[in-house]
């Protein structure tokens, strides 16, 4: 195998990392840069991941790192076991990422919301009707299920129309959903 193949395997195995990540070019430099220290640019992933720029061993590492997957998965590619469980892995520490941030930005909402009810109960009797009402609508709303809700039309969005769930049966769909794929070893 050529060198220029070997680059564009190499940086085709790179780019389906950081789009697992869900991240841009951009951001994963910017990861790359606090993780390793050295500056690395869009443009520099970009033509990694096009095979363009050869990869040298010391950047190897420093993806492997941000990527949390073994140094071999950057040249190789996802194979077997040890690296279906660095795919269960790093998808578990994104969910665990995801959900403090959300825990974040639910505290943000739940001060705003304090905010606003006390801003309703001083200035309730001075604003127009359909502002307060909008603005009581905001307070009465049921966030969990909202949340939920949104959360379903994603997977509806994604997957097709889904049965009425109830939230503990999510696990379920996701089991349904490895059976509907036989490259899934189950066992």
């Amino acid at each position: 195998m050529s060198d220029e193949n070997q680059d564009r395997i190499i940086g085709g195995n790179i780019q389906a990392l950081r789009k697992r990540l869900d991240l841009s070019q951009a951001e994963l430099a910017e990861k790359l840069t606090r993780s390793s220290g050295t500056n690395y640019h869009q443009q520099t992933i970009l033509r990694i991941e096009k095979g363009e720029r050869p990869l040298k061993v010391s950047e190897a590492i420093a993806f492997a790192k941000v990527f949390e997957v073994p140094v071999p998965t950057i040249w190789n590619g996802f194979t077997g076991d040890s690296d279906s469980a660095a795919i269960i892995e790093q998808l578990t520490n994104r969910a665990a990422t995801k959900s403090r941030e959300m825990r974040t930005n639910a505290e943000d909402l739940q001060r705003a919301l304090i905010e606003l009810a006390e801003a309703i109960h001083i200035h309730g009797n001075n604003i127009p009707t359909e502002t307060l009402e909008a603005a009581k609508d905001w307070v009465a709303t049921d966030w969990g299920n909202t949340i939920t809700a949104d959360m379903r039309n994603i997977l509806r969005a994604e997957h097709g129309e889904l049965p009425n769930l109830e939230d503990d049966d999510f696990l379920a769909l996701f089991a349904g959903q490895f059976a509907a794929h036989p490259e899934v070893d189950n066992d």
